[in-house]
């Protein structure tokens, strides 16, 4: 569906107000007939049928949340919180951080 909003616009900013809408049309049937094709065809799903049309909009959905998810250093992942650092490194924002234990030296 990204795509399907992606030829709307470029349709209107070309002044081609059909091909605007062929090209939205178009990307939304590609996503109709994908969920036929794999929920009903090949996984014989009955709601594939009834609920076809909405797949689009989880498609579209799908796309907004992964977009999203490149605003922020933080994520919730396995019932913890994390945090990117500038160095790449994942660190858990909820467990306490342990001092190091010294280290042991033995004499001879």
């Amino acid at each position: 569906m990204p795509f399907a909003l992606l030829g709307l616009a470029a349709g209107y900013a070309l002044g081609n107000p059909e091909l605007a809408w062929a090209l939205f049309t178009a990307g939304y049937l590609n996503r109709v007939i994908q969920s036929l094709a794999v929920g009903w065809g090949l996984l014989k799903d009955s709601r594939a049928l009834r609920l076809c049309w909405l797949y689009p909009l989880r498609d579209l959905q799908g796309f907004c949340v992964w977009a999203a998810s490149y605003l922020s250093h933080n994520f919730y992942w396995r019932g913890e919180h994390y945090t990117f650092t500038a160095e790449g490194k994942i660190i858990s924002r909820d467990r306490k951080s342990r001092p190091a234990a010294p280290a042991q030296t033995t004499s001879a």
